[in-house]
């Protein structure tokens, strides 16, 4: 295929399930669906041959986090708590703000794609093969048991392909780019940390108002370079600092202007707009419970309590130690996180003791949240 420059038809043929976001979404309101696209296995393993070879020309900058061997969401979530610390231990109120992209993946324009691997110098067999490829990239939609005609896709990245996201990260780089050479943004030393991306997912931040304004005059004018928009109603500003709480002037992107929030959702975790860096966990406390509740529901008839402490491990547990060790809950928090842990012994038990409980956790290994915490924070 290499060679040849050609993939065959099917490569570029996926099927789209439409699948609704979460269960509180309204189901007759079409945003609220999430397309996923199931494409043939042998063209996902065509891709990762393709990385494998051209990886040296796929290389993303270091502030985008996402979609790379040993870095994850934690390692985001953690710069950005260094930063905010940084920019509030000299007195400043750090100005966050969180830009949401419209349908990202699927609308990146493949002509602005191939301007930018020319760009890279990367091999004309690479390039000609994605030509080929993207020119026969079709699709049809299951909507229970009916399926739709086939129509072409001519935008956007092909879902779930191994390949995708390296690509989609690639193009857009340049914001990152323009503004690390603005000079507008965040920096440590000679390092510059203004602008921060998990895929997709945007996360600017600032010292000042007027920076900030800069910056989103940069992103405003790359997203019409790079043929994308911003959804400027979920995309919403917020202050952590001394002086949190005063109002500021507005700010603007693409002529929209975007509101002040007192708490925001970035990679899973609820930022508060506070005098210092902080997290609610009141929504992963809501979601562990519902989590919980639907396991016992579940398994409380198998009889088996260790089945259910391994459901409970591989399914609630995680929920409320995502991304701990990033953002440092409080003693308060880790204390809440325990009585998680011990209610749920005694739903599975039914032990009445406090004593009876720590025996439990000991045995079928629940640690106490601070020892997990130490675990983690030592490979952080």
């Amino acid at each position: 295929m290499l060679v040849f420059t050609y993939v065959p038809n099917e490569f570029g043929l996926g099927l789209i399930v439409p699948l609704l976001k979460s269960d509180d979404c309204d189901s007759t309101v079409a945003d609220n669906y999430r397309a996923i696209t199931i494409s043939p296995c042998i063209s996902k393993a065509f891709e990762s041959c393709l990385i494998s070879i051209f990886s040296p020309w796929l290389e993303s900058d270091i502030l985008q986090f996402g979609f790379k061997k040993g870095r994850g969401c934690r390692d985001a979530i953690y710069t950005v708590k260094g930063v905010v610390n940084h920019i509030n231990s000299n007195g400043s109120t750090a100005v966050v703000c969180a830009l949401d992209l419209t349908k990202a993946f699927d609308k990146m324009n493949h002509y602005g794609l191939y301007i930018k691997l020319m760009d890279r110098n990367i091999p004309k067999c690479f390039l000609d093969v994605l030509l080929t490829w993207y020119s026969k990239c079709f699709a049809y939609v299951r909507w229970g048991t009916t399926i739709s005609k086939t129509f072409q896709l001519l935008c956007g990245v092909r879902q779930g392909g191994v390949l995708s996201p390296c690509l989609f990260a690639l193009f857009i780089d340049s914001v990152i780019q323009k503004l690390r050479a603005s000079g507008y943004g965040s920096w440590i030393g000679k390092f510059y940390f203004g602008c921060i991306l998990y895929a997709d997912d945007i996360l600017l931040v600032s010292h000042s108002i007027h920076v900030m304004q800069l910056m989103l005059d940069i992103c405003s004018k790359e997203a019409d370079n790079l043929d994308f928009s911003f959804n400027t109603r979920k995309s919403v500003v917020m202050r952590i600092g001394p002086r949190f709480r005063h109002i500021c002037a507005p700010l603007t992107l693409c002529n929209a202007e975007l509101q002040y929030a007192d708490k925001t959702k970035y990679l899973g975790v609820e930022l508060l707009a506070a005098r210092s860096f902080k997290c609610s966990f009141e929504r992963a406390k809501i979601k562990f419970y519902r989590c919980f509740n639907a396991m016992m529901c579940k398994a409380q008839n198998s009889g088996n309590e260790l089945v259910c402490v391994h459901l409970f491990k591989s399914m609630c547990l995680p929920i409320i130690l995502y991304a701990v060790e990033a953002v440092q809950p409080n003693k308060s928090t880790i204390h809440m996180f325990n009585a998680l842990v011990d209610r749920a012994v005694f739903r599975i038990f039914g032990c009445a003791t406090a004593e009876d409980i720590k025996y439990i956790r000991s045995v079928v290994n629940l640690p106490c949240i601070d020892d997990v915490l130490c675990r983690r924070r030592s490979v952080l």
